[in-house]
């Protein structure tokens, strides 16, 4: 329908954002991809259930997380209206399509194990398609015994848990995170045999510092470990971090890369990071977002930074 310029309701996000100017998700897709005329079925989704969520991670939005919404009108600050569609209309879709999937990915928005709506997905797999592949992206601390029971029905699946450091670190960036709750919910997701469990983390300025406890801790669990640069955050990206305290991170990715604890694909990362702390300028401007940030976050949450990463602090050189 997009591609014949009718509006499909699921597709609003890119419609409004076209009619604001900006360049949409579909605008991109189109431009690399060849014209669809025969009419395709739907055989990959990428699919939010809805923004519920327990976590207020800095990065974040009231768009993506319910938590972030209830904390920012509770202080009377200014939020962008969000537009969710009821749980009948959603699963009525999902019932409209399910059988046909190859794949599915459920991501992107919300806390997905916190949905109303993933146990009835899940039957819905289960009854009408058990061999598709389902791919969920979870934060790792809703994880329950219920809802594994069930993911032990799928043949195919693949869950990403989501976190952005190691122990105390994620506890910030992913506030009000617990580590400990991860561990337990990582232990159980294990127990699912037909799993592929990946642990997902971006190398940003905030959490490579203890990188290495990541990736010792990723190969003691036996958990897959996947490194990704941050996108889209510039006050995370590596250029906030001051040139004179670059050679320490260095010598921790380093360290990384001699351990033998990582693959490939994240020997790539980690390379393209060491590349990074030579040849990329510090960005003031950056930088002086991320140090508001840090503050106006420790700020309304009532909660000391160095509680949560004191090495960084300095290294970072943030003034709270």
């Amino acid at each position: 329908s997009h591609q014949a310029g009718r509006r499909n309701p699921e597709c609003n996000v890119c419609w409004e954002q076209e009619e604001q100017g900006h360049r949409s998700l579909r605008q991109s897709i189109d431009a690399v991809l060849p014209p669809i005329t025969n009419n395709p079925e739907l055989l990959v989704l990428d699919y939010s259930l809805d923004h519920l969520c327990n976590l207020k991670c800095i990065m974040c939005n009231e768009q993506a997380s319910s938590a972030i919404l209830a904390e920012k009108k509770a202080l009377g600050y200014p939020v962008i209206p969000i537009k969710i569609k009821k749980d009948s209309v959603r699963i009525d879709f999902l019932k409209a399509h399910i059988y046909r999937l190859s794949e599915l990915k459920i991501y992107n928005t919300g806390e997905p194990l916190m949905s109303p709506l993933f146990a009835p997905m899940i039957d819905l797999i289960n009854e009408h398609n058990p061999n598709l592949n389902l791919m969920v992206s979870t934060n790792g601390t809703k994880v329950e015994q219920k809802i594994v029971d069930k993911l032990k029905q799928i043949k195919n699946l693949t869950i990403k848990i989501s976190v952005d450091g190691f122990d105390t670190v994620n506890d910030f960036v992913r506030y009000p995170s617990k580590w400990k709750e991860i561990e337990a919910g990582a232990q159980l997701l294990k127990t699912i045999p037909n799993i592929k469990l990946i642990v997902h983390t971006t190398i940003q300025a905030l959490n490579l510092y203890q990188m290495d406890r990541l990736v010792n801790w990723a190969f003691m669990q036996g958990l897959d470990l996947e490194l990704a640069p941050v996108n889209r955050a510039p006050l995370l990206d590596i250029r906030v971090i001051p040139v004179e305290n670059r050679e320490i991170y260095k010598d921790k990715v380093k360290a990384i890369l001699k351990s033998k604890h990582i693959n490939s694909a994240n020997m790539k990362s980690l390379l393209a990071t060491l590349k990074q702390l030579d040849q990329t300028d510090f960005c003031a401007v950056s930088h002086k977002e991320l140090q508001d940030l840090l503050t106006s976050v420790c700020t309304l949450r009532k909660i000391n930074l160095r509680d949560y990463m004191p090495e960084e602090v300095d290294l970072l050189q943030i003034n709270k």
